[in-house]
């Protein structure tokens, strides 16, 4: 490529300098023509100029000299004719007259001085006449030496010219053979340039030649270090896979082994304290026993003299025992006062497992229940509605989120009239909707399974505060923000309906962080949240699109492995919760040899098998965490 360029360059060079060559060799005989017909004219109009000026020069010369002629003229005739005026005076005038005259008007003195004076003028004309001849004869010769100096002058002014016209024709001429070398010396730098560039072309091709050699060389080298590279680099690869297998597989072993631990010593304090409480049971059976043993006594004691009563002969009047006396004494209060005096006792000293059943463990009831790998939608709103729109928005809602959600996604109320009604009555079929209520109490909605959680309304709200992942608010008061506020803290997400007002608005305490737009949620689906202007469809399709976005979130979140683990702790509380079916109840019955209720006899025979239950949950959980562990090496492996 290098050669090609310069040779495309020199074939270039040597066009511009033949044609350049050429326009000086043109240039030069132009100037050569001009310089010798501008010389030659120059060389007349100077001439002509210097006949022009002369001719006025010598024409104002002759006409001063003859000026001064006429003037020398007219003096020669004036003192000529003074001087025969004055002969001619003195020849008419006879010297006696003259002297008589002179006698007669002057004296002697003044004769000789009028002569003498007279005498002087004659010698002063005569002067003044060899003056003017001496004059005329200097302005003749004055006047030849003007007419020869002025042409002198002309012709040195035309020589110079003529020299001037030919220095330049000189330079023209000059200038023309310098041109000429130029070209010359063009040519040859055009010829100097074809020989380079021949020259460039052998030392591109041997230039091509040596690069191209190493640049196969270059490839080969390269080649192999790209080999060793990669060799090297596999070798290191392996290594570190292996090392970070080694460092997962012990941090898997440590994290079982800590988790077995962990589960060892929660199994243990779970043992401890069923123990406590299973000793704590037996003393208050034996308080209850203590108790009920007089009004049970009372009872048989009544139910003999009842058998003896029916024994006795019809001819015989009753004989009075000491049976009798009791029974008589017992019969003011009658076999009803004895069994609700035994139902309080016994609902004081052994309350149902609902009854001790605390807030978190009724959490996690409710969450076994309603399953722990659905996604769980929270309803919170105003009983009474005041917004325009709320209602419609409420169903509309509802409808999207039907729509829209799958089956594992639930939806929760507390059984409220108002919001949560509205929004019951527009969920499909209530396969989906559970109510959150205490003990005792049915929900006003209609729609949906109840599930019970805590004895009253406070227990019932802690419980619905913490079990689900989103929560949707429409207006609401104090209780709804003090909901919401719980919910943002342990992390679930929180959407506002803000175009409802209230507390959904940020009234009541509600969390001013919660108003604020989640990551997950664009600015247009924020804004139709709170513009009450909007459609309440648009803003229904918005709330449902990020209910969507934050449930999927919560149902993608949880892995395998704490599904195993959270579905063995689970199994652990229910076990250690829920009575067992075994055949206890007759056991106790024959030991004691007195009629127990069965209620109290199941609970009784559910904390004795606590202990085998907890040590159960204990094996399950830890044989949960072998599998866990054999995922983690199967994984490393891979």
């Amino acid at each position: 490529r290098c050669a090609l360029d310069a040779e495309r360059a020199a074939c270039l060079h040597s066009s511009v300098l033949a044609a350049a060559l050429a326009d000086a060799e043109d240039m030069a005989a132009e100037a050569a023509r001009a310089a010798e017909a501008q010389t030659w004219e120059r060389a007349e109009a100077s001439m002509n100029n210097t006949e022009l000026s002369s001719e006025p020069t010598r024409a104002d010369c002759l006409e001063a000299v003859e000026d001064r002629e006429e003037e020398e003229e007219e003096e020669e005739a004036a003192s000529t004719q003074e001087a025969s005026m004055s002969e001619t005076l003195l020849s008419q005038t006879p010297a006696v007259s003259a002297i008589k005259v002179v006698d007669d008007t002057c004296s002697d003195e003044e004769c000789r001085e009028l002569t003498r004076m007279l005498n002087l003028a004659g010698l002063r004309v005569e002067g003044m006449e060899a003056e003017l001849r001496n004059a005329a004869a200097e302005l003749g010769e004055l006047h030849e030496e003007l007419c020869t100096e002025s042409a002198e002058k002309t012709q040195w002014e035309a020589l110079e010219a003529l020299e001037a016209e030919a220095a330049k024709v000189a330079g023209t001429r000059a200038e023309s053979e310098a041109l000429a070398r130029g070209s010359e010396a063009l040519e040859e730098e055009a010829l100097g340039a074809k020989h380079r560039e021949e020259a460039l072309r052998a030392l591109a091709a041997e230039r091509t030649e040596q690069l191209e050699a190493e640049a196969s060389e270059r490839v080969g080298e390269l080649e192999a270090s790209a080999a060793q590279r990669t060799a090297a680099l596999e070798t290191a690869l392996r290594e570190e896979h292996c090392r970070r297998a080694t460092e997962m597989m012990e941090a898997a072993e440590e994290a079982v082994l800590r988790s077995r631990s962990e589960l060892w010593a929660k199994a243990e304090a779970l043992c401890r304290s069923e123990a406590e409480a299973l000793t704590g049971r037996a003393r208050d059976q034996g308080l209850f026993w203590s108790v009920v043993e007089p009004a049970l006594s009372k009872q048989l004691l009544a139910a003999e003299a009842s058998l003896l009563g029916e024994q006795q002969p019809d001819d015989g009047e009753p004989v009075a025992g000491p049976r009798e006396e009791g029974a008589a004494a017992s019969e003011g209060t009658g076999s009803e006062a004895n069994a609700q005096e035994e139902e309080e006792v016994a609902s004081w000293f052994c309350p149902t497992p609902e009854e001790r059943e605390q807030p978190a463990q009724a959490i996690e009831r409710v969450i076994h229940e309603l399953g722990s790998d659905i996604a769980r939608v929270c309803v919170l709103g105003s009983a009474e509605l005041t917004g325009t729109d709320s209602e419609e928005l409420a169903a509309a809602t509802a409808r999207e989120l039907m729509a829209r959600l799958g089956e594992r996604v639930c939806f929760l109320t507390e059984g409220m009239p108002g919001v949560q009604q509205v929004f019951a009555e527009h969920c499909g079929d209530g396969s989906r909707l559970w109510n959150v209520l205490p003990r005792g109490q049915s929900s006003s909605c209609g729609m949906g399974t109840d599930v019970h959680a805590g004895v009253d309304m406070e227990q019932s709200r802690e419980v619905f505060a913490a079990i689900g992942d989103v929560y949707l608010t429409f207006e609401g008061g104090p209780d709804v923000a003090q909901a919401a506020q719980v919910a943002a803290s342990r992390g679930a997400v929180v959407v506002p309906m803000m175009r409802t007002g209230s507390a959904s608005s940020g009234l009541f305490g509600f969390p001013p962080a919660v108003l604020e737009r989640p990551g997950f949620a664009s600015e247009e689906q924020w804004q139709l949240l709170g513009n009450s202007e909007a459609p309440v469809a648009a803003s229904a399709a918005a709330a449902a699109e990020l209910v969507m976005a934050a449930c999927l979130a919560a149902v993608v979140s949880a892995g395998e492995t704490s599904d195993v683990l959270e579905q063995s702790l689970e199994e652990e509380v229910r076990w250690s919760r829920e009575p067992p079916d075994t055949g206890c109840t007759g056991a106790i019955a024959d030991t004691t040899g007195m009629h127990v209720p069965e209620e109290a006899a199941d609970r009784a025979a559910a904390d004795v098998g606590n202990a085998t239950k907890v040590e159960a949950a204990a094996a399950a959980a830890a044989a949960a965490l072998e599998a866990v562990l054999h995922s983690a090496e199967a994984q490393a492996e891979s």
